[in-house]
């Protein structure tokens, strides 16, 4: 049966963590902030087809385009997807208001020096996070079949 529905927006949770203990007795933990997104890879193919570089240049940045192409250099729709998916996730971490636009391309996702998935906050996405005290967030990617997804996590205060 073929799944037609658009996940690009599955969930997003704010869980307060037993964490560290503090030193300081009576003092309460500090709160996680995760975000989860799952997108569907047909759906960016898609997209990537219909409006090619007008959508990839929107939504992705050059170092992610270039990341997310094969070898004949055509961009890889399963990877894009998971990267779609941890822009998303991302954004749920920081819980922007309702009037707080941030541009996807503010977030982006590069490859650290073990070839884990990390962000890379700019603009409004980095004021966002610095506002609120956020200086690292982690970043799981999975793609598998039709669907990518990214969990991300943040503990503001810590760095």
């Amino acid at each position: 049966m073929k799944n037609t529905l658009n996940l690009h927006l599955i969930s997003a949770l704010h869980i307060l963590g037993e964490g560290e203990k503090s030193s300081n007795p009576g003092s309460k933990s500090t709160p996680f902030a995760i975000g989860t997104d799952v997108a569907w890879i047909p759906e960016v193919a898609a997209s990537i087809a219909r409006f090619g570089d007008a959508y990839l240049t929107r939504i992705y940045t050059a170092q992610e385009l270039r990341t997310c192409r094969d070898v004949y250099g055509r961009p890889q729709a399963a990877r894009l997807a998971a990267r779609f998916a941890a822009k998303e996730a991302v954004i749920k971490v920081l819980s922007p208001s309702p009037n707080e636009a941030i541009p996807l391309r503010t977030v982006e996702v590069v490859t650290g020096p073990k070839g884990e998935p990390t962000v890379r906050l700019s603009g409004a996405a980095q004021d966002l996070a610095e506002k609120q005290g956020i200086h690292h967030i982690a970043l799981s990617l999975s793609h598998d079949q039709d669907y990518a997804a990214a969990v991300a996590a943040a503990r503001p205060g810590v760095q």
